[in-house]
């Protein structure tokens, strides 16, 4: 689209030497100025772009951390109820009571331990997964705020890039009205 606007700006601009308009001839000069910087600044929101997708996946990553912590405090929770229990207890307990009890609280003890390792794992990898693509809406956040264009949506990336892609079919509207207008 970009390509046929300035196709159309380089004809109008021919037709107007041929005519002797030098006003139409600056017009589309700053037309391909205007279009030119446009370029410029998609092709830079294109490196910085986050999708929909990622901002779900983010929410889902969040969502599952918060889990996982809660799993791991509950897996906290029963190791210390179970240590304390068998602390308070092998006193009273005949031997083979306390043998078989402590081999069971020791598996059990045991398998806390690994399902709660496993938990903090995947947890710090979430963490490290979020904390990347927060990185990534924060660098959007900031080309956007580069340019000067204007408020950002509250901080949310999808609204202002829509608010973006808004502004940008106007002026393309406004470029096709001139370029027809020179007509």
């Amino acid at each position: 689209a970009l390509k046929t606007r300035l196709e159309t700006a380089t004809a109008a601009a021919s037709l107007a030497k041929t005519s002797g308009g030098d006003g139409s001839s600056r017009e589309i000069d700053e037309l391909k100025s205007t279009i030119r910087e446009k370029d410029a600044r998609i092709q830079k929101l294109e490196k910085a772009k986050i999708t929909r997708a990622q901002i779900e996946q983010i929410t889902k990553l969040k969502d599952e951390r918060r889990q996982f912590k809660d799993e791991a405090e509950n897996y906290k929770q029963r190791l210390a109820a179970l240590e304390n229990d068998s602390e308070r207890g092998n006193g009273r307990r005949g031997l083979r009571e306390r043998v078989e009890s402590d081999q069971d609280q020791s598996k059990e003890i045991a398998k806390l331990r690994d399902d709660l390792q496993q938990c903090e794992d995947k947890l710090r990898k979430y963490v490290q997964h979020s904390e990347r693509l927060e990185s990534d809406r924060k660098g959007v956040m900031d080309a956007v705020a580069s340019y000067n264009i204007g408020e950002i949506a509250g901080g949310n990336v999808v609204e202002t890039v829509a608010s973006i892609c808004e502004r940008l079919a106007s002026v393309e509207e406004e470029c096709n009205a001139l370029a027809q207008s020179e007509k």
